[in-house]
């Protein structure tokens, strides 16, 4: 039996004896995490959103966590002949088949079946180690590749609905999305993410670009603006809605006048293909690219420049979001 096949057919074994908690992506139940103590559970990032006698989708993706003492239970053996994908900074990846085999930083390995969307994640006296830091380092990458294999590209983005449908605003760290978006929504705009999204084609001939809300913390123990920390949506959440417009914030520059300009597809897609999720595989990343290109073929995209006066920022997005008539929802 091949090394990953073992290994998930032990993980199977183990599962009647794990916590189960599913999670919502869109509203649905598509994510199910098999976990042996807390520990694991909190170093997910994530926010239960369904109770757990939920039943998942039947495409849900699986990620087993073991963080105890059954982590030894589970085999790790990589196949002589799996070929090297990424070898840098404390992290190895190896595949052979649909298996992808991983080690992290000397302290956790994982397996993904990525035929099947699950993974297994051993992580022996879990518990000991900064949840934030396994959150984002080690769960998140693992979880990426599984929901782009699921059809969603991640985005390092903020979502916010308007009555004409979804926008996703993007801009690298410090460029002002969360103080955009807060103040968007206190407007009365619905909220998606103030920090994470997904995006997917959907629709009968797959021609719509969705947006969804994502079960996931924002949790940063350290940065050079503070802590953040966002527990729960700061309005009734929405799950999610067609993208009809992308904002793209150039950084809070100390420039008084505020400039919106339209931006081409070619240039959007280039822009915010920077905000994808660098965790995914070669192969995801084409499909990514793809996925990006329609959607900024279907959506109207603005670069926003000058944060010196951030009233005035607020009011020429809100104006220029307001401008929108009903008719976009076509």
């Amino acid at each position: 039996m091949q090394a990953g096949a073992q290994a998930f057919q032990a993980s199977y074994m183990t599962i009647r004896l794990l916590k189960k908690l599913v999670y919502e992506i869109g509203g649905r139940p598509e994510l199910v995490v098999y976990g042996d103590s807390t520990a694991v559970f909190n170093a997910t990032g994530l926010r239960s959103m369904v109770n757990t006698g939920a039943e998942p989708h039947r495409d849900a993706i699986r990620i087993v966590f073991l963080g105890g003492t059954r982590a030894s239970g589970i085999p790790f053996e990589v196949p002589e002949n799996a070929s090297t994908v990424y070898d840098s900074n404390g992290v190895l990846l190896r595949e052979n088949g649909v298996f992808l085999y991983g080690s992290w930083y000397g302290i956790a390995r994982s397996i993904t079946d990525r035929k099947h969307r699950q993974a297994i994640i051993v992580m022996p006296a879990a518990g000991r180690f900064n949840k934030d830091y396994i959150s984002r380092f080690i769960f998140r990458p693992i979880l990426d590749e599984l929901l782009c294999l699921n059809g969603y590209v991640p985005l390092h983005a903020a979502g916010i609905v308007l009555r004409w449908g979804g926008c996703i605003i993007a801009g690298s760290a410090g460029s002002g999305k969360s103080s955009l978006v807060m103040e968007l929504v206190n407007g009365g705009s619905g909220f998606i993410a103030d920090d994470r999204v997904l995006v997917r084609k959907t629709g009968a001939s797959g021609n719509i670009c969705m947006m969804y809300a994502f079960p996931e913390f924002i949790r940063f123990s350290r940065s050079p603006r503070g802590v953040k920390r966002l527990l729960k949506p700061p309005v009734p959440a929405i799950n999610e809605a067609p993208v009809k417009v992308i904002l793209l914030l150039d950084g809070k520059q100390n420039v008084k006048s505020v400039s919106i300009t339209t931006v081409g597809k070619a240039e959007a897609a280039a822009r915010l293909m920077h905000h994808v999720s660098p965790n995914l595989q070669i192969s995801d990343i084409r499909s990514a690219f793809d996925m990006i290109g329609d959607l900024c073929g279907t959506a109207v995209t603005f670069r926003i420049s000058g944060w010196g006066d951030p009233g005035e920022m607020i009011r020429r997005v809100s104006g220029l979001l307001g401008g929108f008539s009903d008719d976009m929802q076509s």
